[in-house]
């Protein structure tokens, strides 16, 4: 026979756990241990992942209490002990993982047994500290789920255009434009606003990974200047970013990122008045439960940890003003990215990079579309981060290499002031604020590096010529026009390499390392 009061007792038994549980989380996540690739740690976590520890605890709860009504709150901490080991110990680690489970079960056990206990003595009080905890826990995290909003000082007023500046994250070149330099037929928005624009043919990122090359096109500084890399993901560098001088000028200043990588904490968000991006990769989505559903569920992944195209075109109409103030608005689309995620509404079929980035250009047209129809002349400048590597040289993903499948990317920026045309001229991302207003560039050679495991791998690029050399000495010379006839100028090449190293300061060595973002 059940005695009386003893449902209150499993139900604070449970919470308890569940509270523990979170508790320890974000104890580790806080530590920077065995946890995501992003280093910034915001401190809403403490309110998001105790909420999925108890949501966990309430759905384990159900099937245990139907095994065993006499032992459901001890089913429910073992299946709780389980759910965190399966979430931080790495796959590969089976005989850990299998020690932690052994030692998770004597855990369960034992906190079973104290917190009876414990509870036995004082149950309303504990009932009512989780209810505490439970609120002050959803009260937290409705207060801090809004955009991140910087004080804006009085500046004077303004005439110059509106700028938009939208990242298609992870697509090559090749990817928008066919073998003859055309816009495939498919994205249809990004072909209109090609035969609108200024058409880069020859555009080169900073850097083959997100955080560098994003943060180069926007100050102007090469990657190896930044400060930066996956150890070291915070900008302190004193040079300005776009959004700060636009601001200082008298422009309104906003962004929407589906790319976490641009969070708060890197220093990308500088000079914005308003930036939203996808914070659910920071606190739902490092949560055990979350790290579950990010491995095995892409819709999840896509929807949750990093938004889909519809939630960035949602938020970014919102931000295309109309009133007599300029903006400056940056945009950055994600789905291209692994897993490659397409929206139900764009089509059927498993996730794949081609689909990806047809969904996405069917959410550029409103945009584009809207800019278009502004009384304020509106520059539209349209790029990518970085490219993907699909088995070329032997590699896949990226970050792992300064070959032209990651470096190439497409550039068109489409101004009333300027009439369409092509520029051959090889041009990098860091000359991206003087082309917004100027679409010649000064004759440079592009530099780019950042390779995650080998930060002293670096390239330099001149007319059609690209020298690869690597941290371990070795060289690659590269012709990317495949068969010309003229010599390359190596020495030249070299010489870059060389004042380029000599200019390299290399980072602190850090415990941080990525985490499954390159294969």
């Amino acid at each position: 026979m059940q005695r009386r009061g003893e449902p209150s007792a499993h139900v604070s038994m449970i919470l308890l756990a569940a509270i523990t549980c979170a508790a320890i989380e974000c104890v580790v996540i806080s530590a920077g241990r065995w946890t995501t690739q992003y280093q910034f740690v915001p401190g809403r976590i403490w309110f998001v992942i105790p909420l999925c520890w108890l949501a966990a605890a309430a759905i384990a709860a159900i099937p245990s209490y139907a095994l065993s009504r006499q032992w459901g709150p001890v089913i429910t901490c073992f299946v709780l002990a389980s759910l965190f080991a399966a979430a931080r110990i790495p796959g590969e680690r089976r005989s850990t993982a299998i020690v932690a489970s052994i030692a998770a079960v004597f855990g369960v056990v034992a906190t079973a047994r104290l917190s009876r206990w414990w509870l036995s003595r004082s149950r309303r009080w504990a009932m009512w500290g989780a209810v505490i905890v439970l609120a002050v826990c959803a009260a937290g995290a409705a207060a801090t789920c809004g955009p991140e909003r910087e004080s804006r000082g009085r500046v004077a007023a303004t005439n110059g255009p509106n700028v938009i500046i939208i990242f298609l994250d992870t697509v090559r070149y090749d990817a928008v434009f066919d073998g003859h330099g055309e816009v495939k037929k498919e994205l249809a928005a990004l072909r209109r606003l090609a035969a609108e624009s200024v058409v880069y043919d020859n555009a080169y990122a900073a850097a083959p990974w997100t955080l560098p090359s994003h943060l180069s096109a926007v100050t102007g500084l090469r990657a190896d200047q930044l400060g930066v890399d996956f150890s070291h993901q915070q900008y302190r560098e004193a040079a300005l970013t776009l959004a700060q001088k636009m601001r200082r000028n008298g422009y309104a200043t906003s962004g929407v990122a589906g790319n976490t990588f641009l969070n708060a904490g890197t220093g990308f968000t500088r000079g914005f008045d308003s930036y939203e991006y996808a914070t659910g990769a920071l606190d739902v989505c490092r949560s055990a439960q979350g790290r579950i559903l990010d491995r095995s569920w892409p819709r999840f992944a896509a929807t949750i940890c990093n938004w889909s195209a519809t939630n960035v075109t949602r938020r970014a109409l919102r931000q295309l003003r109309t009133d007599a103030e300029p903006y400056l608005l940056v945009i950055n689309y994600m789905d291209a990215h692994d897993p490659y995620y397409v929206e139900p509404e764009c089509g059927d079929g498993p996730p794949s990079y081609a689909g990806a980035l047809r969904c996405v250009d069917a959410h550029l047209a409103p945009i584009l579309d809207r800019a278009a129809r502004s009384k304020r002349e509106t520059i539209v400048a349209v790029t990518s981060d970085h490219g993907e590597q699909f088995g070329e040289h032997g590699l896949f993903s990226h970050g792992n290499s300064l070959y032209r499948e990651l470096l190439h990317v497409p550039l068109m920026i489409r101004t009333a002031s300027r009439r369409p045309r092509r520029i051959a001229e090889p041009v990098s991302l860091t000359q991206l604020s003087s082309l917004l207003t100027n679409a010649g560039a000064q004759p440079s050679p592009v530099i780019a590096s950042g390779v995650l495991d080998h930060p002293g791998t670096v390239t330099v690029i001149r007319g059609h010529w690209q020298l690869i050399a690597r941290s371990d000495g070795r060289e690659e010379l590269i012709d990317l026009a495949k068969g010309s006839a003229d010599l390359p100028p190596l020495d030249l090449l070299r010489r870059d390499v060389a004042a380029l190293r000599r200019s390299m300061k290399p980072l602190p060595e850090s415990h941080f390392r990525s985490l499954g973002y390159e294969r």
